[in-house]
């Protein structure tokens, strides 16, 4: 479509700018997984992370100003969750709202007894609706401790992968029907286990997080995928098998080949590189979620007809994100409408002042009709939704928000 056109054109003039060095400074001192990676994942990850800060606002809330550093810190380590497939930037990310420190929900946070705490400190949230919440000085720690198992900013936004789909679960969008029997055999196997672990004692290597929900156990071990992956790998092989086929990077081999030798480390990492550039070209977010229904999954997405799905809505969406595609097709064929005036001006009339067929205005015509169609289907679409109360600010349901948890102080 057009607009998909001016948005490569966009990206293809952000990216033709020479990466800025301070901002390679605060790469390489506060993403600590940056040097683990090959030149061409290096590459990616700056083109990446460029993409993602030019689309995306970042506001700074409890005092805190906004800087580049804190903008690449936190794009870079958010993209290294997407340098393995085919993405579009995390675009239902519209904001990143950061505080200095931990901060409160005025909401509380709910128990699974359902008792709500009001005095429970956050490091981190991921709203469904594609708003993110950060404490700086997390992110910063998270990502300079690249093998402590922790990184809020890796969290939250594999919370929002899993929100691609539409619905809180656990279950970000697969590629086919295997991957997604193979998914909820293991995830459900690999959860029991942590549950299992936790009620017995302090867990071996996930964090006792992960055994709040499912939705926290895929944002835990995503977690340790990146940061422990040898131990995973060792640990649960079952585990970091799937975790590698979604995000189709082999991160043991990652953290193996900085153990090696220098000779043998090149050999590692050249292997790596030419796996990675093999992946990039996969595409799993893909119509896809439909392959499959989970059993727990409601059905509000499921059941959506095809001519509304099709323009990739889900309850993650705002209404006010999916109005400028039918302005943005309106302002189009009024732009071809004059187009076809102009052109009859300047072509319609002979010699004799009367009006003539000609080859612009037939072109114009067909786009002006093809343009009309899809935003009267646009419209529908939308007004469906509307009788359906399927945007993300109609959602009263909980559960559309995923947050991460200030650690209690240790017992003196």
């Amino acid at each position: 479509m057009l607009f998909a056109w001016l948005k490569r054109r966009r990206r293809a003039r952000i990216l033709a700018v020479p990466f800025p060095d301070d901002w390679l400074v605060h790469l390489q001192k506060n993403v600590g997984l940056y040097p683990l990676l090959t030149e061409p994942e290096r590459q990616k990850l700056r083109d990446d992370l460029r993409i993602f800060i030019a689309e995306t606002t970042f506001e700074g809330c409890g005092g805190l100003e906004i800087t580049d550093e804190i903008k690449v810190t936190i794009a870079a380590q958010a993209s290294l969750l997407l340098l393995g497939f085919h993405h579009d930037y995390f675009e239902r990310v519209h904001t990143i709202l950061v505080y200095p420190t931990g901060f409160r929900s005025p909401e509380g946070w709910t128990a699974p007894d359902g008792v709500v705490h009001m005095d429970v400190g956050y490091l981190g949230e991921a709203w469904h609706h594609g708003t993110v919440i950060l404490a700086w000085d997390a992110a910063l720690a998270g990502g300079r401790d690249p093998r402590d198992g922790r990184n809020v900013v890796l969290h939250e936004f594999a919370h929002q992968l899993d929100y691609l789909d539409g619905v809180a679960d656990g279950v970000p969008p697969l590629r086919n029907r295997a991957q997604y029997r193979k998914w909820h055999e293991v995830m459900k196997a690999e959860y029991d286990q942590l549950v299992a672990e936790s009620e017995h004692g302090e867990p071996k290597l996930l964090d006792a997080y992960g055994a709040t929900s499912p939705v926290e156990f895929f944002a835990v071990a995503t977690e340790c995928f990146f940061e422990k992956p040898v131990q995973m790998h060792r640990r649960r092989p079952q585990l970091y098998e799937i975790l590698e086929e979604y995000y189709c990077q082999d991160t043991a081999l990652r953290f193996a080949a900085e153990e090696q030798p220098t000779e043998e480390r090149v050999d590692a990492r050249t292997k790596l590189a030419e796996g990675r550039l093999k992946s990039w070209r996969r595409k799993p977010y893909r119509r896809s979620r439909k392959g499959v229904r989970p059993t727990k999954r409601p059905t509000v997405v499921l059941d959506w007809p095809g001519w509304v799905t099709v323009w990739g809505f889900d309850p993650g969406w705002q209404r006010g994100h999916a109005l400028p595609y039918l302005y943005n097709h309106f302002v189009a064929m009024i732009g071809m409408g004059i187009a076809l005036g102009a052109s009859y001006c300047a072509y319609g009339l002979d010699d004799s002042n009367r009006w003539y067929w000609n080859g612009w205005a037939a072109i114009t015509i067909v786009l002006v009709a093809m343009l009309s169609v899809t935003a009267v289907w646009l419209y529908l679409a939308i007004l469906w939704i509307d009788r359906e109360k399927g945007w993300a600010e109609q959602q009263a349901t909980k559960g559309t928000v995923s947050t991460t948890q200030v650690p209690p102080a240790p017992e003196t």
